[in-house]
């Protein structure tokens, strides 16, 4: 895939080094780096979120005082925001945020976040609340109050750092229980595309038989009912009914890459049906994604990014008062978006493989990533022995 150009606006308007506010003085160099500075994150960042971000603004249209709106977990350097002032400005889009950090403490992230609310290009209605984006399902809850207030979005970004599919002590998956409840809270509303990014691990050893059974119903379904569907999950993936209906039982595992597009597509036919499910449709589509290894066991990170688009509404004067509406676009059936999906799975990137494979693709994103985190007074040189370290 190719990288952004090096000239491009995009680049340009959200990498321009910035002196340092002088409330920064003395606080220090920082070398806290996380996994989440890794070169490999602000490829994500900048060729799959501000990508996808970027064509979303020009199908919605956006027309001045109407903003993006945007859901994340931005973390305490909020990241995710910054690198997307360049798209915004290269626009002339406002992003309107709403932010989940249950660890809002320290001077670090209160300057970041006084920083970037700052900026011309963040709608004065932004916030980050110091709550767990889970809680939102809670009513009442702080969380559920500001997703009331802040409406429908644009683009929803649960950037996990373990498993959406991890359950807690009553066996229920927190995460997928607020990501269910943010899509029908986006169906309430309904009538534009949206995107939905998910960085997920993909865990076998977190499978059970109850999670295997529900996770991958949805796949067994369309194996026993459409051969079009069994044929390419073959051929395309290397997976058969029997295989799934083993992994449905943890009856056995897969090594590295094989077992994450088996849990990616999984995870897509639920979002999938879930979409599908309601009475205004909305059809799912798993858009350019990426994988890593945050362990020594292969690729078990995965970087997804989902495009949903509503079904037109149709409806009939069955009196023959008024006249006959013209034909509107059908939305795809079940069977087609779920073969798309299967496609898409298949193509899933190995970023760790590119960068391995293309020294100077990795030595320009730790550059941009120097770039960004400069002003949060990161250190270039400890950062690239960081860079260039294991893992």
């Amino acid at each position: 895939m190719s990288d952004v150009p090096e000239g491009d606006d995009l680049v340009k308007e959200a990498y321009q080094l910035r002196e340092f506010e002088a409330t920064l003085t003395g606080l220090g160099v920082r070398t806290d780096f996380k996994s989440w500075h890794k070169p490999r994150k602000q490829y994500i960042r900048l060729q799959q979120w501000c990508k996808e971000v970027e064509k979303l603004i020009g199908k919605l249209g956006l027309k001045e005082g109407r903003s993006l709106r945007y859901l994340g977990l931005p973390g305490e350097d909020l990241l995710d925001i910054r690198v997307l002032e360049g798209v915004c400005l290269k626009h002339d889009v406002r992003l309107r945020y709403l932010g989940f950090d249950a660890s809002l403490t320290g001077v670090a992230t209160n300057l970041a976040s006084h920083e970037v609310n700052g900026k011309s290009f963040i709608d004065p209605g932004s916030i980050v609340i110091g709550d767990k984006f889970e809680k939102l399902v809670e009513a009442g809850s702080v969380a559920n109050r500001r997703v009331q207030d802040h409406g429908t979005f644009d683009v929803i970004n649960i950037d996990l750092c373990g498993s959406v599919t991890k359950s807690d002590a009553s066996g229920q998956f927190p995460s997928l229980e607020a990501i269910a409840r943010l899509c029908e809270s986006q169906i309430r509303s309904p009538g534009h595309p949206w995107l939905l990014f998910l960085t997920t691990r993909a865990l076998q050893d977190e499978m059970t038989p109850d999670l295997g059974s529900k996770l991958f119903s949805a796949v067994l379904q369309n194996v026993s009912r459409h051969a079009a569907f069994r044929a390419d999950l073959a051929n395309r993936l290397s997976l058969d009914s029997a295989l799934v209906e083993q992994m449905a039982a943890c009856e056995t595992r897969l090594e590295g890459q094989h077992w994450l597009y088996a849990y990616v597509l999984a995870l897509s036919k639920w979002l999938l049906g879930l979409m599908l499910s309601s009475d205004y449709k909305v059809a799912v589509r798993l858009l350019t994604s990426y994988s890593y290894a945050v362990s020594d066991t292969g690729s078990d990170m995965a970087s997804l990014a989902f495009f949903f688009e509503p079904g037109p509404v149709q409806f009939t004067d069955e009196s023959g008062l008024t006249g006959v509406r013209p034909d509107t676009a059908v939305l795809s059936a079940e069977p087609e978006l779920a073969l798309e999906l299967i496609e898409a799975v298949a193509a899933i990137q190995d970023l760790d493989a590119m960068m391995e494979l293309d020294p100077d693709l990795h030595e320009r994103y730790i550059q941009k990533t120097i770039t960004l985190l400069a002003p949060l007074r990161y250190g270039a040189e400890a950062y690239r022995n960081f860079a260039l370290g294991p893992g």
